[in-house]
């Protein structure tokens, strides 16, 4: 893909490769359309994701030959073969996704100010990986890697109040801490509500039995004159019916 209508100095051309189904796409500045520049590209994305089995190019079926030749001398084992022209249907959907590249290369460029294309190619990369596919419904970073996109702590838990005061890893250790010794606390105050109500109970229950233990008529005299063994005077407690 030649990109047009933007300056940056010996730079070109971009190599675009798609990860087959998933949509994934991996975005590099080529200075020539020359096999070397792209044989190391796709050493590049073949070491880190693993190889594919068919390799397809829309410079023809000669440029591929040539690719899987060279990428044969480093890497014996790797086993490619060609892929057959694309078809209108998917000539198509390249052409698109060559559209949308080169819009959001001119927006990152006006927005930032910059000339170099090159340099906005990786953040171009990171906006198409993570956008729900047109076709597929899918998002290719999510499809890929079986997790949502990473922003570094802003996709943590942390509140945004906490993050703009985080600078270096003592603050975020500092902060966790904080965090563990509040949430320790909390999960210690019912177990104390919990001992005074068994203490609140075992007191009932130990002057219910000195009542018991008194004669009849003390334990009635006592107090206001109500007999204390009355399920009245004790009305949350279950041993009364």
């Amino acid at each position: 893909m030649q990109v047009q209508g933007v300056g940056d100095a010996g730079v070109r051309h971009c190599n675009k490769q798609g990860q087959g189904e998933n949509k994934f796409c991996v975005l590099y500045p080529l200075a020539r359309k020359r096999a070397e520049e792209v044989i190391a590209n796709l050493l590049d994305v073949f070491l880190t994701f693993g190889a594919p089995a068919i390799l397809q190019s829309d410079n023809g079926r000669e440029f591929a030959n040539a690719i899987i030749t060279e990428l044969a001398e480093p890497w014996p084992e790797l086993k490619l073969v060609t892929g057959r022209p694309c078809h209108p249907q998917s000539q198509g959907t390249v052409g698109r996704l060559n559209g949308v590249i080169q819009d959001k290369l001119t927006i990152w460029m006006k927005e930032n100010n910059s000339r170099k294309w090159s340099l906005a190619l990786k953040f171009v990369q990171w906006q198409v990986n993570i956008s729900r596919h047109e076709t597929t419904g899918h998002i290719p970073f999510k499809v890929t890697f079986e997790q949502d996109p990473q922003f570094g702590l802003r996709s943590s838990i942390l509140p945004s109040t906490a993050l703009c005061e985080i600078f270096i890893e003592e603050d975020l250790e500092a902060f966790l801490e904080s965090k563990e010794a509040a949430g320790a606390e909390t999960e210690a105050e019912p177990e104390g509500r919990g001992r005074s109500r068994a203490r609140g109970q075992w007191q009932k229950q130990s002057q219910r039995a000195e009542v018991e233990a008194e004669p009849e008529g003390r334990g009635r005299s006592r107090g206001t004159g109500t007999d204390r063994s009355s399920s009245s005077n004790f009305p949350n407690d279950p041993c009364f019916g």
